[in-house]
């Protein structure tokens, strides 16, 4: 058996859920991840009584139950600094383990499969990645701190960074001969024509003076005036997005009260029934709601509709090809797994 110096992805998962929440394949990992018939390695313990135990075994490969413990622990200080409630940490901690164990698996096979292949990667490909992870770093911190706070070096995270292409470049192999259709877009629309149904919407913007529930009643009139006072200007011309900045107690005064496009059943009842009868670009008059006075402005209708397959067709392909990719990637890294010699040691039950 032998160990490699390597995080599986357990590290550099931890920096891209820092860095690149949004810019992941979505779901594109989960079906890589599963390896039902793996024993219960979720249920591992933090308290190791021997680092060095294996976990799993995969091609002479060593997943030990210290290199497992590090990992978790990288991932869920990567979660600390996304602020996540420590009474969920416990729960996230099991749920981590058995996620680092699957993917050691799923992304060994993957890699012999690619060196097997003779798969390589270029050098300017690679600088390409890093410099984009780098440029990722949030305002106020630099891609040394957050190594620093996830226990890794530059080296290590290039290394997961060239064999992450590697695997990406051979899983590409395999998806991309299973084209979408136009057939399949054309079942898809009229099987689940539901999801194409837009309801009534509204694009409106407000200004809202807000009144605790317990307020007296001197408190309410105060404010009831100054919302008078408030849409007199308005209606005589003045320019509400500064208004909303300058008197609106709602967050949405930073956008200038708008509130974007929203349909029925979204806001309480008074304040929709304002929104949904008002004529575009009308100052409606001032309204109470549980949360104080408001005074809308309606800028947009969309009456209720179907979105056509024209204009669906985007959508739907793309839902598709992600659809195909991952059935196809499930079933090629399941195929590797059988395939290949995976032993689970006695560390992955503790």
């Amino acid at each position: 058996m032998r160990t490699k110096n390597w995080m599986n992805a357990a590290g550099l998962l931890a920096i891209s859920t820092l860095l690149l929440a949004g810019g992941c394949k979505e779901d594109a990992s989960e079906p890589m991840a599963e390896t039902p018939e793996a024993p219960a390695a979720a249920e591992a313990t933090a308290e190791m009584q021997n680092p060095d135990a294996p976990v799993v075994t995969v091609n002479e490969e060593v997943l030990t139950q210290g290199e497992l413990q590090d990992q978790v622990q990288r991932l869920l200080a990567a979660q600390r600094m996304q602020n996540v409630p420590e009474e969920q940490m416990a729960q996230a901690a099991s749920q981590m383990r058995q996620r680092v164990v699957d993917a050691f698996v799923a992304q060994t096979v993957l890699i012999d499969e690619a060196e097997r292949q003779g798969i390589s990667t270029s050098e300017s490909d690679v600088e390409e990645a890093m410099n984009n992870i780098k440029d990722s770093v949030p305002e106020g911190m630099t891609f040394e701190q957050i190594l620093e706070t996830q226990g890794l070096t530059e080296e290590r995270v290039r290394e997961d960074v060239e064999r992450g292409m590697k695997m990406e470049k051979l899983l590409d192999q395999q998806t991309n001969q299973n084209a979408v259709t136009e057939a399949d877009v054309k079942d898809f629309y009229d099987t689940q024509a539901s999801y194409f149904e837009q309801p009534e919407m509204v694009t409106a913007r407000h200004i809202l003076l807000s009144v605790e529930e317990d307020a007296d009643e001197a408190t309410k009139a105060e404010k009831k005036a100054k919302a008078e006072e408030i849409h007199k200007q308005l209606v005589e011309g003045a320019d509400f997005a500064e208004l909303a900045e300058a008197h609106s107690d709602c967050p949405s005064k930073a956008r200038g009260g708008n509130l974007g496009s929203f349909p029925r059943g979204r806001m309480v009842k008074e304040f929709e029934d304002a929104a949904f009868t008002q004529n575009i670009g009308e100052i409606g008059p001032v309204i109470e709601t549980q949360f104080g006075y408001h005074i809308v402005e309606v800028l947009e209708k969309q009456e209720a509709g179907k979105q056509s397959l024209d204009e669906a067709r985007p959508m739907i392909t793309d839902f598709l090809e992600k659809q195909k990719k991952q059935e196809t990637m499930a079933s090629y890294v399941k195929g590797l797994i059988e395939r290949a010699d995976v032993t689970y040691g006695d560390a992955a039950a503790e």
